[in-house]
């Protein structure tokens, strides 16, 4: 009946009785009868061009595609994707990352001069090895669910050689260079014209395999992030003696490193400063639990017919804390503007600073090792 009232109502022309019995005319406009007919059509279910504004809200909706991103005044809203349920509808992110960072240590002894003469004093030197800041590449892969819940993987590596340190015997003859101390091996030079050099190296590499959780509250986005790391570092000195001929007399190959594996656990904070740009900090730490091993052969006298040989070797079961920080800005644009297709694009820079604690240097494995530099990283979230 209401179909048939609809129809009747598309003849723009209905007639009812008068008070005198007689049918009237009763003229509907346009927008009259597309309000009637949209109500009978909800009625049985079907949808028109206008019913989605009649109808009641599903509630189910709140439970679609939910991606935190800043509106036009900077506040993070949620982005719904139509035709999606919570468990259908997730986002990709990946990204790369360039730091430029250079190692710190508390102590890292490349040789020791001694200056005198041979009477009245004696005064020493110790030159460290010195390293410049290099490039480590760090790249992830993330995905994350409607309701902000996700999955990521990132790895980071770096790989340096020191600068070589040469250190020659005072020309008096009153002096010594001493390398780094290594029990009683003793390859140390006193002779005009000798001299000591030295090398060092360090390689460091971590994966992490870890659950996400974003939350957004108006300018504001939280993540935090916890899993498994797994990473190793090794460290390397090489020292040599030799003679004003370039005879080698002396000669140390020390190296050390850990491998382990243990739980990682991260938070970032990130507030908008405006549609595209906002600040951001991070921490992460990780408490790793492994095998650490540490070689060593060392040469003496090998100008000589008899030199003398030492071999030395360790291993242990070891633990490894390691803490790291970042804090910057970052700006972020529509994917649009560059393909077609939904997303975003995003550049980061970053102060960057990590602690290794007791990671040890190139002739120990005592004391920590720090890193520090700036980053920068860009990626796309689809």
């Amino acid at each position: 009946m209401l179909v048939l009232l609809a129809g009747s109502v598309r003849a723009s022309e209905l007639r009812r009785p008068g008070r005198d019995g007689k049918a009237n005319d009763v003229t509907l406009d346009r927008a009259s009868v597309s309000t009637v007919e949209s109500r009978n059509r909800i009625r049985f279910g079907e949808r028109t061009p206008n019913s989605q504004n009649l109808a009641v809200p599903d509630k189910s909706s709140d439970e679609s595609e939910f991606l935190a991103e800043p509106s036009v005044d900077g506040v993070f809203e949620g982005r719904f994707c139509s035709g999606c349920t919570s468990t259908r509808c997730v986002s990709w992110s990946a990204g790369i990352g360039l730091s430029l960072l250079r190692p710190h240590y508390g102590d890292n002894l490349a040789a020791t001069t001694m200056n005198g003469d041979g009477a009245n004093f004696e005064t020493f030197t110790r030159t460290p090895f010195d390293y410049d800041a290099t490039l480590s590449p760090r790249i992830w892969l993330h995905i994350a669910g409607s309701n902000g819940l996700g999955a990521r993987v990132r790895y980071w590596q770096f790989d340096q050689s020191a600068d070589a340190i040469t250190a020659a015997a005072p020309a008096n003859g009153f002096g010594r260079v001493f390398p780094p101390e290594f029990g009683n091996i003793d390859i140390s030079v006193n002779v005009p014209g000798q001299s000591i050099t030295a090398t060092s190296a360090i390689d460091a590499h971590c994966i992490d395999i870890e659950g996400t959780q974003e939350t957004a509250f108006g300018l504001w986005m939280f993540e935090v992030a916890g899993g498994l790391r797994y990473s190793s570092i090794g460290q390397q000195c090489r020292a040599q003696s030799r003679n004003a001929a370039g005879v080698l007399l002396g000669d140390i190959a020390f190296e050390h490193g850990f491998d382990g594996v243990g739980p990682t656990l991260g938070i970032e904070v990130r507030r908008s400063a405006g549609p595209q740009f906002g600040f951001f900090g991070n921490l992460r730490g990780s408490l790793l639990y492994g095998d650490g091993t540490s070689s060593l052969v060392a040469g003496e006298d090998l100008d000589l017919q008899t030199p003398f040989t030492t071999r030395d070797s360790t291993s242990r079961d070891d633990l490894l804390p390691i803490g790291e920080m970042q804090v910057g800005i970052d700006w972020r644009t529509p994917l649009t503007r560059f393909v077609q297709r939904d997303g975003e694009f995003f550049c980061r820079a970053a102060l960057e600073g990590q602690l290794w604690q007791d990671a040890g240097n190139a002739t120990s494995e005592e004391g920590n090792l720090g890193f520090f530099g700036v980053s920068l990283a860009a990626g796309i979230t689809w």
